[in-house]
């Protein structure tokens, strides 16, 4: 391991300074840790064990409550997945008071029972809210904010289906409360507030809500969208792929769209043209041959019932995972949905598709199948939020792996846009700026935080759309930072293996582009090694499209401080821009020292002092 120091002179004039942001720092045992991150919140995002230190898993909830040493803190397990390479991934939802605290999430890192490392976000200032709006008073308004015409809840055919599917007589669409403590803008480093969660779904429009209303004041502090637009063998004649092979279904009535050879199955209805999910029309053919000879072909279902058949095997087959919840969840689709509905959408079970309009094919090309399905992948793994940066990752990773599923079952027509089947491409992963998305991170065509659509995600997703065609692909050129760059092209797989491990693995619901560069990154080091040519490419991919530095082919050590000079007090926060390193001393020349990633100090006497860091 290279070392070198630099050295940074400050003149104090006078410290006399009281921090208690170190109060949590002080909770951590920091001789057991390798690499630590914190949050503007002081709250930990990364922490690395050394080899010889780490924490055994059944030590956790130890490790827990004395980093918060208040009862009111609390955790429960979301879920555990094991990857290929033998190491567990636990996460965890923070709770306080008992009431979970939306998008507070650490991921922990498991092997042989020791967690190797951990990472996410918790909060640690949390307040205690005294419910003065009664539910009633925060559902009206609720439905006030959407004024929709019509509710599924209405639908008296609907709201009876649900009962007979629930087997319970009480069983309804009607939006039912949950108290979580949730953000309520853009900045990820706000104070949650408590709040009633309502999932409204409304049928004209056609939508599917989240609305949060603060309990002490009844203020709608949050709005999420939670549509994310975009057996037997059969043959079939689809409209976008040609002759294809799919699984069926046979019975008395004949063949239907339902896939059993795939765990919990697939299976394809009709709506009708209406916005009924419930009452199940199946398609039903005579001969298994679902072709134009036959009176009852619907184009629209084959392709929809293949695209999820060859969804599930790309994630099966290049990633070993079973469906979107890795336990075989069924894949519904829903066809014909609503008259001419130029959208698709995963709706957080199943997919919707529909027809279009005179402008517009029906949506059910695989590019699209394979975009809606991976927002379901998402929603069982990182759970990445539906707005600004966050919920451009979302889409972003949709439309990557949307592609990527094209090309992975269709070398021979499979191209680096979205959706130009249907009508013309909605993005471009190639060249964003043709759908005028931008290539660089805050550069041309960038959409403002807080901003129309969610803070930009159908249009901010084009900087790692772009990120990852550039990795597979390699390029020159220049951003629109001015800064030149030159790629070297991994490929498809491996750009895919390394954007895959950064979702399911490392990326939690409040990730930005800075989360997706070091977690992207730390997954190509562990597929491929620390020092390989993949992780370079990953490094200098970010750099190309904005985000980062360059990769630097041995270990650097590099930082800069927020303040050089007071006559009054001095504290410094240290910001570690060290390349490669995985062990980091600081020497702040006063007799004190630190092994964090990025440290705060406040100096306590007069003088000159000389600061090395040492990686």
């Amino acid at each position: 391991m290279m070392r070198l120091s630099i050295f940074l002179l400050f003149v104090i004039c006078l410290i006399t300074f009281n921090c208690k942001t170190f109060a949590q720092e002080n909770k951590i045992n920091l001789e057991n840790i390798s690499e630590i991150q914190y949050s503007k919140l002081n709250s930990p995002t990364y922490i690395r064990f050394k080899k010889e230190k780490q924490l055994p898993l059944n030590q956790f909830s130890i490790w827990y409550n004395n980093y918060f040493s208040d009862a009111r803190y609390n955790y429960i397990i979301q879920q555990e997945e094991t990857d290929y390479l033998g190491i567990r991934h636990i996460r965890i939802s923070q709770t306080f008071n008992k009431f979970l605290v939306s998008n507070g999430s650490f991921i922990l890192h498991v092997k042989n029972d020791k967690i190797i490392s951990m990472n996410g976000m918790l909060f640690n200032n949390l307040e205690n809210q005294d419910i003065s709006i009664s539910e009633s008073s925060a559902l009206q308004t609720s439905l006030k904010n959407v004024n929709a015409k019509s509710y599924i809840w209405e639908d008296k055919n609907q709201e009876m289906t649900l009962k007979k599917i629930m087997n319970n007589k009480l069983a309804t669409y009607y939006p039912k409360s949950e108290i979580v403590y949730i953000h309520t803008n853009s900045d990820r480093y706000t104070n949650p507030r408590l709040t009633y969660k309502y999932k409204i779904y409304s049928t004209d429009p056609i939508g599917i809500q989240n609305i949060y209303v603060d309990v002490t004041t009844g203020e709608i502090v949050k709005k999420e969208n939670v549509m994310h637009c975009i057996n037997k063998i059969g043959k079939a004649k689809t409209i976008y792929n040609g002759y294809q092979d799919i699984n069926t279904d046979s019975s008395a009535i004949g063949y239907t769209l339902r896939d059993n050879t795939r765990v919990l199955g697939i299976e394809t209805y009709d709506a009708k043209k209406t916005t009924n999910t419930l009452t199940n029309f199946d398609f039903i053919d005579d001969n298994n041959i679902w072709d134009t000879i036959n009176t009852n072909l619907d184009q629209f279902a084959v392709d929809a019932h293949w695209g999820a058949e060859a969804t599930f095997d790309y994630y099966l087959q290049k990633h070993n995972r079973n469906s979107v919840d890795n336990k075989g969840k069924k894949l519904i689709n829903i066809v014909h949905y609503g008259q001419n509905l130029v959208n698709a959408y995963w709706d957080g079970d199943k997919m919707i598709y529909g027809d279009g309009d005179s402008n517009t094919g029906p949506l059910v090309s695989l590019d699209i199948i394979g975009h809606e399905i991976t927002h379901g992948l998402t929603a069982n793994t990182a759970q990445l939020n539906t707005d600004n940066e966050s919920g451009a990752l979302n889409e972003s990773f949709s439309d990557i792996f949307g592609v990527v599923i094209d090309w992975y079952k269709r070398p021979n027509n499979a191209n680096w846009t979205v959706g130009e089947e249907v009508s013309k491409s909605i993005r471009s992963l190639e060249n964003p700026s043709l759908n005028n998305d931008p290539s660089t991170y805050e550069g041309k065509n960038w959409k403002k935080m807080g901003g129309l659509d969610m803070g930009g995600v159908h249009s901010n997703n084009g900087v790692q759309n772009y990120w990852f065609y550039l990795l597979a692909n390699g390029g020159n050129g220049v951003n629109d930072n001015g800064d030149t760059f030159s790629i070297k092209a991994i490929g498809i797989d491996k750009s895919a293996q390394i954007a895959y491990r950064n979702l399911t693995v490392y990326l939690t619901s409040l990730a930005d582009y800075q989360d997706a560069r070091r977690y992207s990154i730390l997954a190509a080091q562990d597929l491929f090694g620390p020092c390989s040519p993949e992780v370079e490419s990953t490094t200098n991919t970010w750099y190309a499209v904005g985000v980062g530095s360059q990769y630097i082919p041995s270990i650097r050590s590099n930082f800069s401080v927020s303040h050089r000079q007071s006559c009054d007090s001095l504290y410094v926060i240290f910001e570690n821009k060290s390349s490669n390193g995985t062990n980091y001393f600081w020497d702040f020349g006063d007799g004190d020292s630190s092994i964090l990633y990025s440290p705060k100090h406040t100096y306590k006497k007069y003088g000159s002092f000389d600061v090395k860091l040492i990686t």
